[in-house]
């Protein structure tokens, strides 16, 4: 049984050395463009794979030009507000500019402030501590004056209304003051 065995495996081995020396005598062989074929494949591959990724880079930078343009013209192209920084507990004088608006004519001007904010005077009592003031205006005058104080801290928004003759409302203006603790 044994040499049996060992035949048929001579017989196998035998065998496929034969097919092994078939093939390699065959002529059976790649197609002589398929080389060619094959290289221009990887090549548009490669190419299409760089075009991919310019189209991505451009976009990705023409995105973040636009996000830094939009960031500073809205960082330098705000409108300046009108604003100033105050302690709290002490006078601050507050000039309300009228000569840029010399074509009309200023008759008063009345003046609201927020809750905690008061007007200071050392020499008018009444004005003293009230939180709303008709001011007259001289035709001369180029400012509105007046002197607030505040007793909390935050920002807080002064509303200055200029009225002509007439009582009509020539100008209404927001002064935002940023009160601090004092030291």
């Amino acid at each position: 049984m044994n040499s049996k065995k060992v035949f048929e495996d001579q017989e196998l081995e035998k065998k496929s050395k034969e097919i092994f020396e078939t093939f390699k005598r065959s002529s059976l062989g790649a197609s002589p463009y398929l080389k060619t074929r094959v290289l221009a494949e990887l090549d548009a591959k490669k190419r299409h794979q760089t075009v991919v990724f310019w189209k991505r880079t451009a976009i990705a930078s023409t995105a973040s030009l636009f996000l830094l343009i939009v960031a500073l013209l809205f960082m330098f192209n705000r409108e300046p507000s009108e604003g100033f920084n105050a302690f709290t507990g002490q006078p601050l004088l507050v000039k309300v500019s009228i000569s840029d608006i010399k074509d009309y004519n200023v008759a008063y001007a009345e003046v609201e402030l927020p809750e905690k904010v008061t007007f200071y005077s050392k020499t008018n009592l009444d004005v003293m501590g009230a939180r709303s003031l008709t001011l007259f205006n001289e035709p001369s005058d180029k400012d509105l004056p007046f002197v607030i104080r505040s007793e909390e801290k935050g920002v807080k928004e002064v509303k200055v209304t200029l009225y002509d003759d007439s009582d009509q409302v020539i100008l209404e203006k927001k002064i935002n003051i940023k009160f601090v603790n004092h030291g």
